[in-house]
């Protein structure tokens, strides 16, 4: 082939002549793959911008929403339930009035600070995954942002809710759909809300971080003051064979809590959407785990909203039917990556043994080379033996 650079005809990657690729960095001259590669960098692009404008949009009617919220609590007596999970919710306290407002507002902060906190620092990382070749696909998948990671598992789940409810109704199977508040719009803001903070620190909190510090402590490790935010926190920490049961059992608890309100069919994909959540608790921190909860929550107010409007109805519905056709793509690439991780085995090599070579110095002449016959070295050069 020619070098596009300069000209030289060479068979390879690189030139011999000025070191260029034989095709542009990503590229591997596969036709096939090649535009396989293009296509999914393209989906990833548009499934990336696309759930920011999601998400700036949800974060809009969360702002939005004060207003409706706090009238509603102090004029109505409204009432907002505290509890744990065993795994059924268990209710130790209720707030109301001023109480209840100060909650919400706590609520709409600690989303807020996720947000622009994540945003802000993800930006580097982000513009880096965006800005790089077209056919770095595989790099623009493992970025570190943690912008990237939560929209790729928020894009995944979706794919996974659109498909399992797709495949119930081909068998003809209702599902429950609790009514919040019997559709009020105050209450419905008000308990997404607490939900994306709450529930993320009832059951990634206490089911993994805490587990995790006392076990830690427990085994006699050493733990500073200074590491104690981190379990509470999480973020930093690997996939070993006690994170991955903490996740694992922590995602259960999730998702019969669901069991009440909704019925057995809402199991599963809360269980998937546990996963994720506390995943991206293990490994970027609880601000990153409320981010995605409050992602998919706010999409019921959203949709709200818009009811009355049909052609804004209507782009959004797309939308979002869109972008869950689309996380097929990322439900791929995570199921893969998931698989990859159970199957892999740690690959034991023996260790390199250095092979030493003779080393022979005649005191004659000097000569490095010898024959070796009946236990003494006859050197080449001149027939001395030693």
């Amino acid at each position: 082939m020619r070098c596009r650079i300069c000209g030289n005809e060479f068979a390879g990657e690189f030139c011999p002549r000025c070191g260029a690729r034989a095709y542009p960095h990503g590229f591997s001259g596969d036709g096939t793959a090649d535009g396989m590669r293009l296509a999914g960098s393209a989906i990833w692009t548009f499934s990336l911008v696309s759930y920011i404008i999601l998400l700036l949009s949800c974060t809009v009617i969360l702002f939005f929403g004060i207003s409706i919220v706090v009238p509603r609590i102090l004029e109505s007596g409204m009432e907002g339930a505290l509890f744990i999970i065993t795994p059924i919710p268990v209710q130790f306290a209720a707030l109301s009035g001023y109480w209840l407002v100060g909650w919400y507002l706590f609520l709409v902060s600690a989303i807020a600070l996720s947000f622009v906190w994540l945003f802000l620092s993800s930006t580097g990382a982000t513009w880096n995954a965006m800005k790089r070749p077209i056919g770095d696909l595989r790099e623009r998948l493992a970025s570190k942002s943690t912008m990237i990671v939560i929209a790729q598992l928020f894009l995944a789940v979706l794919f996974f809710n659109a498909a399992f409810y797709f495949f119930l109704s081909l068998f003809g199977v209702s599902t429950n759909v609790p009514v919040i508040g019997d559709g009020d719009l105050g209450e419905i803001l008000y308990v997404l809300a607490n939900a994306s903070v709450y529930e993320e620190v009832i059951t990634r909190i206490l089911f993994i971080g805490l587990p995790l510090l006392l076990i830690t402590y427990g085994s006699g490790a050493s733990i500073g003051l200074k590491k104690i935010p981190r379990y509470i926190l999480g973020g930093g920490f690997g996939l070993n064979r006690l994170t991955t049961f903490l996740l694992l059992f922590s995602s259960l608890m999730f998702a019969f809590a669901h069991l009440g309100s909704w019925d057995v069919y809402k199991v599963l994909p809360t269980f998937i959407a546990g996963l994720a959540m506390g995943y991206l608790y293990l490994k970027k921190g609880i601000f990153a785990s409320i981010l995605l909860h409050f992602s998919f929550n706010y999409l019921t107010p959203l949709t709200e909203l818009l009811k009355d409007n049909f052609t804004a109805t209507l782009i959004l519905g797309f939308m979002i039917l869109v972008l869950a056709l689309l996380g097929a793509f990322f439900f791929a690439y995570y199921t893969r990556e998931v698989i990859r991780f159970f199957s892999s085995k740690a690959e034991v090599k023996p260790p390199e043994v250095e092979e030493r070579k003779p080393y022979f110095l005649c005191p004659r002449c000097g000569g490095l080379e010898a024959k070796y016959s009946e236990g003494t070295f006859e050197c080449v050069g001149c027939g001395f033996k030693t």
